[in-house]
């Protein structure tokens, strides 16, 4: 949902402001913190918006003169009108959740999202050693997925001697909430957020090898097994034709679209693959989290092979005319001597 609303201020990074580009920035916006608001996961859209512009800007501060170059002048480089747009709507919308929603909202017994904490706790499954004793024998027994957060909690609770566990699968009554009958979750959130740090610090190298290799291999894993594990080659033939569909439709109405155009719009879809997975890498790289980056994986392989197709045509024509070059210049010359005194008009 918010893919179209993120390419949309992205590529008018550069672009000067109009009427009509500043209110499809504001339309775009708003869908974009309406996908944000339904699917936590999408905040890597944001940043990637940021770092479009930090780029952007970047490479018009660079044109300057260097006796013109400062840090004040890269920030109004970096500070373009679409991320100026994004901004003010971050802001609109964090004034209104402060002001428009319910009490309740701000409690200890509702949050109105998946714990951010809680998921990244979650991804220590993969590395069992940066749990704790207690809260590794506790998934071992009872399970892991969701209950490990609370085997994490519990464990965390009882050792700072705060409230006491008994190393069952029972919730501590201290901890439950009185309308949903089970863990207060912004409280169990702002315990997961202090676990996840203590478990880092106490097993830096585990949490390297986590951050930087298992995690990763696993996310690879887990798109690869969706192209591999699907019925047919549907998909390759659709990637295959759309693509090539694609380069025509470029060719036919952009001919003179410079390969430095093409890279640029490459480049910035492979980024998309890289920070569309970030979720994956905070949390736990499940499939139900995964269509950001399934979805940008396909675009840039649409874009791929549009962009060679592109080439192909494009080269080919360019060879036909080096062909024909030759061929003209010969048959003028042809004409020249059978008919030196005839004036060509």
């Amino acid at each position: 949902l918010a893919l179209i609303p993120m390419w949309y201020l992205v590529f008018m990074l550069g672009n000067r402001p109009s009427v009509g580009r500043i209110l499809g920035a504001v339309f775009e916006m708003f869908v974009m913190i309406l996908a944000w608001r339904i699917r936590g996961s999408v905040d890597w859209m944001f940043v990637f918006v940021l770092l479009a512009a930090c780029i952007t800007g970047l490479q018009s501060w660079f044109r300057l003169a260097r006796r013109d170059r400062s840090l004040n002048g890269l920030i109004r480089a970096a500070a373009l009108w679409p991320v100026l747009v994004l901004a003010l709507g971050i802001a609109a919308d964090a004034i209104y959740v402060e002001t428009q929603l319910h009490p309740i909202y701000f409690t200890d017994d509702v949050e109105p999202y998946h714990g951010p904490w809680h998921a990244a706790y979650l991804g220590f499954e993969d590395r069992p050693d940066m749990l704790s004793p207690r809260a590794r024998a506790a998934m071992e027994k009872y399970g892991g997925g969701d209950a490990l957060g609370a085997w994490g909690d519990y464990d965390y609770l009882d050792k700072t001697h705060f409230i006491p566990w008994n190393g069952t699968n029972a919730i501590p009554p201290a901890v439950i909430s009185p309308w949903n009958h089970q863990l207060k979750p912004r409280f169990h959130d702002e315990i997961m957020r202090r676990v996840l740090f203590d478990s880092i610090a106490h097993h830096p190298l585990d949490a390297f090898v986590l951050y930087a290799y298992l995690k990763p291999i696993a996310i690879y894993e887990v798109l690869r097994n969706v192209f591999v594990q699907a019925r047919g080659w549907v998909w390759l033939w659709t990637i295959t034709v759309g693509g090539i569909l694609g380069g025509m439709i470029l060719f036919l109405f952009t001919w003179e679209l410079e390969p430095a155009q093409l890279a640029r719009v490459l480049t910035l879809s492979a980024a998309t693959i890289v920070l569309a997975n970030l979720p994956g890498e905070w949390a736990y790289p499940g499939l139900s989290a995964r269509i950001d980056p399934l979805l940008a994986l396909v675009i840039f392989a649409l874009l791929a092979v549009s962009a060679g197709c592109y080439g192909a045509i494009y080269l080919t024509g360019a060879l036909f005319k080096l062909w024909q070059r030759p061929q003209s210049l010969v048959l003028s010359r042809l004409v020249e001597v059978e008919a030196p005194g005839r004036v060509s008009r």
